[in-house]
């Protein structure tokens, strides 16, 4: 058995261990305060990222559609103009991918290896499929060349990933300059 030291005073720590105990409380306190403060300031920033989305984007895509499609026709729902708008940015990491690989667009390379009439076809598949075919493109490659078909696909990814980062971090930056002004 061990026995307890009768050297050490009973009780000399209590009031510093009560006081560190306090001290560490308030630290975590304010800790846990500085990141719900960071979560209002991304809540807001999302906020106001949406807002102006709608209006300089959704809205005017919108607009155009709603001035062609038949008035008979049942309305567009806005969820597929943010549809078509995440698969341009794919699209857009596509051709940047294919440029840098081929020296061609997506457009050019399916024009002059199927003419226009099957090429228009094609690339109206691959832009409607591009967000599900890179993926699969990356996990299946499709030609002799493996290696370079998945490192293809995965920089294509990480255009669209580059891109979107992007966009979100000039975003913020411009929501927090304008913030700051205020």
């Amino acid at each position: 058995m061990v026995k307890e030291s009768s050297d050490a005073p009973k009780g000399e720590l209590g009031p510093f261990l009560y006081l560190w105990l306090a001290l560490s409380l308030l630290i975590n306190v304010s800790g846990i305060a500085s990141i719900a403060d960071g979560f209002v300031h991304w809540a807001n920033f999302f906020q106001d990222f949406l807002q102006i989305y709608h209006e300089m984007i959704r809205d005017p895509l919108s607009w155009a559609a709603h001035r062609v499609w038949p008035p008979g026709w049942p309305r567009i729902p806005p969820w597929i103009f943010d549809l078509l708008v995440v698969w341009s940015g794919v699209f857009l990491a596509t051709n940047i991918e294919n440029i840098r690989n081929t020296g061609q667009t997506v457009f050019g390379d399916g024009f002059s290896s199927l003419g226009l009439i099957m090429g228009i076809p094609v690339i109206a598949f691959i832009f409607f499929f591009c967000p599900v075919l890179l993926p699969l493109r990356y996990v299946f490659p499709r030609n002799e060349s493996r290696v370079r078909d998945r490192r293809a696909a995965l920089e294509a990814l990480l255009y669209f990933f580059l891109l979107f980062a992007t966009v979100v971090i000039l975003a913020f930056l411009n929501w927090q300059l304008q913030h700051l002004a205020h």
